[in-house]
């Protein structure tokens, strides 16, 4: 049977490893006005959409901690998967 090894990493050894992954920023279209920058009220008066200050769009940001947690995430599908199939051949 080969022989695997796994190696937890904290978020500070896991930043110094991969110091080249950024926070992803993605803009989209604003959800409260679909995109139009502007909404009109109850009493039918035009006005710049609150949400994105007029500009029909947003930005969010996925941090680094995010990304981090999202790999320990699938790290551990995999761990679980792969200790899996060992445990059935033992």
């Amino acid at each position: 049977m080969a022989e695997t090894t796994f190696t937890h990493y904290s978020f500070r050894e896991w930043i110094a490893i991969n110091h080249d992954i950024k926070p992803i920023i993605s803009e989209n279209k604003c959800f409260e006005c679909d995109g139009l920058g502007r909404h009109e009220c109850e009493c039918g008066d035009e006005h710049e959409c609150r949400n994105c200050d007029g500009t029909g769009k947003y930005k969010k940001t996925i941090t680094l901690e995010e990304i981090y947690s999202k790999q320990l995430e699938k790290d551990e599908i995999i761990l679980q998967k792969w200790l899996s199939r060992q445990t059935r051949y033992d």
